[in-house]
């Protein structure tokens, strides 16, 4: 991709979207149509030995390690690990199960980024590029860690929920009635 390579040589961070979008130039999370994957960032970690060993006991402990590996990124800071799909999902159906996902890794007290984790609009590092941020010293490369598996959202969802003690409901979809609200009198006395 001459792009990537243009703007790593220019010392610029490259990320890309997890979801497609109604409008490409319009990358907000209620403009999300589709998504492929569960994704976490793990920054809360002092090493990514820690973080990694923290990944591998929340798989176990949940049995999610049953159903295969996640693609792991080491972001430049910390770890980026996906759960990618067999096929894209409806972000109306996505989005309950990232929230849930995200409670339980709260639940297993696994450190991840809370905002990451169900934000359909989120973006992250492409691998094969680097990390730029200033407080590192040198620029830190992005990299495939650990290649993965591709995931049947049916197994996967079970698996969740099965481990999880307090779930996530949406809410209740706003009742929208035709017409217009009616005017409120100034005076009540009026008429």
């Amino acid at each position: 991709y001459p792009n990537v390579t243009n703007w790593v040589e220019q010392e610029c961070d490259v990320f890309f979207a997890l979801a497609t979008f109604d409008d490409a130039k319009n990358r907000k999370a209620e403009n999300a149509r589709f998504i492929k994957s569960l994704f976490i960032d793990m920054d809360g970690y002092a090493t990514k030995k820690q973080a990694a060993y923290a990944l591998k006991a929340f798989l176990s402990e949940t049995g999610l390690d049953l159903l295969g590996t996640p693609w792991i990124v080491g972001s430049g800071g910390g770890l980026h690990c996906y759960w990618p799909f067999e096929e894209a999902v409806e972000i109306a159906e996505w989005k309950p199960l990232a929230e849930n996902f995200k409670r339980l890794c709260k639940q297993q007290k696994l450190s991840i980024d809370m905002t990451v984790t169900a934000d359909a609009a989120r973006i992250l590092r492409v691998p094969g590029t680097r990390n730029f941020k200033k407080k590192y010293k040198t620029p830190r490369p992005v990299r495939i860690v650990a290649e993965g598996d591709i995931f049947d959202l049916a197994s996967f969802s079970e698996k969740l929920y099965a481990n999880l003690h307090e779930r996530y409901e949406p809410p209740a979809p706003k009742l929208e009635l035709p017409g217009s609200r009616p005017k409120s009198l100034k005076d009540a006395g009026q008429v």
